[in-house]
Protein backbone atom coordinates (compact mmCIF):
# COMPACT_ATOMS: atom_id res chain seq x y z
CA UNK A 1 0.00 0.00 0.00
CA UNK A 2 1.16 3.71 -1.09
CA UNK A 3 2.06 6.13 1.97
CA UNK A 4 -0.09 8.31 0.51
CA UNK A 5 -3.24 5.86 0.73
CA UNK A 6 -5.60 5.60 3.42
CA UNK A 7 -4.76 2.46 5.68
CA UNK A 8 -8.52 1.01 6.62
CA UNK A 9 -7.31 -1.03 9.00
CA UNK A 10 -5.69 1.96 10.76
CA UNK A 11 -8.42 4.01 10.25
CA UNK A 12 -10.79 1.53 12.31
CA UNK A 13 -8.18 1.00 14.96
CA UNK A 14 -8.42 4.96 15.50
CA UNK A 15 -11.99 5.21 15.30
CA UNK A 16 -12.04 2.45 17.92
CA UNK A 17 -9.95 4.62 20.57
CA UNK A 18 -11.36 8.23 19.63
CA UNK A 19 -15.08 7.88 19.96
CA UNK A 20 -15.13 11.56 19.43
CA UNK A 21 -14.16 10.85 15.99
CA UNK A 22 -17.42 8.81 15.14
CA UNK A 23 -19.85 11.33 16.21
CA UNK A 24 -17.75 13.78 14.80
CA UNK A 25 -17.87 11.95 11.34
CA UNK A 26 -21.72 11.49 11.32
CA UNK A 27 -22.06 15.16 12.16
CA UNK A 28 -20.18 15.99 9.06
CA UNK A 29 -21.54 13.11 6.92
CA UNK A 30 -25.60 14.30 8.01
CA UNK A 31 -25.23 17.08 6.50
CA UNK A 32 -24.66 18.06 2.94
CA UNK A 33 -21.36 19.72 1.33
CA UNK A 34 -21.11 23.63 0.29
CA UNK A 35 -20.67 24.06 -3.80
CA UNK A 36 -17.61 25.95 -3.20
CA UNK A 37 -15.58 28.24 -0.83
CA UNK A 38 -18.02 31.35 -1.81
CA UNK A 39 -21.42 29.86 0.10
CA UNK A 40 -19.50 27.88 2.58
CA UNK A 41 -19.15 28.21 6.60
CA UNK A 42 -15.31 28.71 8.32
CA UNK A 43 -14.18 28.18 11.82
CA UNK A 44 -10.21 27.87 12.40
CA UNK A 45 -8.62 25.20 13.55
CA UNK A 46 -5.90 26.71 15.60
CA UNK A 47 -6.49 29.40 17.84
CA UNK A 48 -4.11 32.26 18.76
CA UNK A 49 -3.14 34.40 21.54
CA UNK A 50 -3.06 38.07 21.15
CA UNK A 51 -1.28 39.99 23.50
CA UNK A 52 -1.96 43.49 24.19
CA UNK A 53 0.56 46.36 25.44
CA UNK A 54 -0.60 45.67 28.60
CA UNK A 55 0.55 41.87 28.67
CA UNK A 56 -2.88 40.67 28.62
CA UNK A 57 -3.42 37.57 26.35
CA UNK A 58 -6.89 37.16 24.33
CA UNK A 59 -7.56 33.90 22.53
CA UNK A 60 -8.71 33.87 19.28
CA UNK A 61 -10.16 31.41 17.01
CA UNK A 62 -11.55 33.07 13.35
CA UNK A 63 -15.13 32.35 12.39
CA UNK A 64 -16.51 33.21 9.14
CA UNK A 65 -20.07 33.10 7.74
CA UNK A 66 -20.25 33.26 3.86
CA UNK A 67 -22.47 36.47 2.66
CA UNK A 68 -23.60 34.21 -0.61
CA UNK A 69 -26.98 31.76 0.61
CA UNK A 70 -25.77 28.17 0.85
CA UNK A 71 -25.67 26.30 -2.43
CA UNK A 72 -25.00 22.31 -1.69
CA UNK A 73 -22.79 20.00 -3.66
CA UNK A 74 -24.54 18.46 -6.48
CA UNK A 75 -24.50 15.07 -6.88
CA UNK A 76 -22.82 14.77 -9.98
CA UNK A 77 -19.17 16.04 -8.58
CA UNK A 78 -17.06 13.88 -6.88
CA UNK A 79 -13.68 13.38 -5.64
CA UNK A 80 -13.06 11.48 -9.07
CA UNK A 81 -13.10 15.12 -10.51
CA UNK A 82 -10.08 17.66 -10.56
CA UNK A 83 -9.09 17.88 -6.93
CA UNK A 84 -8.26 21.60 -7.65
CA UNK A 85 -11.97 22.80 -8.38
CA UNK A 86 -12.73 24.62 -5.70
CA UNK A 87 -9.92 26.52 -5.65
CA UNK A 88 -10.37 26.73 -9.99
CA UNK A 89 -13.77 28.62 -8.84
CA UNK A 90 -13.44 30.84 -5.92
CA UNK A 91 -10.53 32.32 -8.23
CA UNK A 92 -12.78 32.69 -11.31
CA UNK A 93 -15.42 33.72 -9.13
CA UNK A 94 -13.24 36.49 -7.55
CA UNK A 95 -11.96 37.71 -11.33
CA UNK A 96 -16.04 38.50 -11.20
CA UNK A 97 -17.39 39.84 -7.85
CA UNK A 98 -15.57 40.02 -4.32
CA UNK A 99 -16.43 36.93 -2.33
CA UNK A 100 -17.71 37.85 0.86
CA UNK A 101 -18.56 36.94 4.74
CA UNK A 102 -18.71 38.02 8.06
CA UNK A 103 -15.94 37.17 10.39
CA UNK A 104 -16.22 36.90 14.04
Amino acid sequence: MLASQPDPAKMKDFVAHHPETARALQIVLANPFSSGFANAGYNSLHAFRFVNAGGVATPVRWSMAAVDPFEPEPPARSAAQDKNYLFDAVIARIGQAPVDGVWS
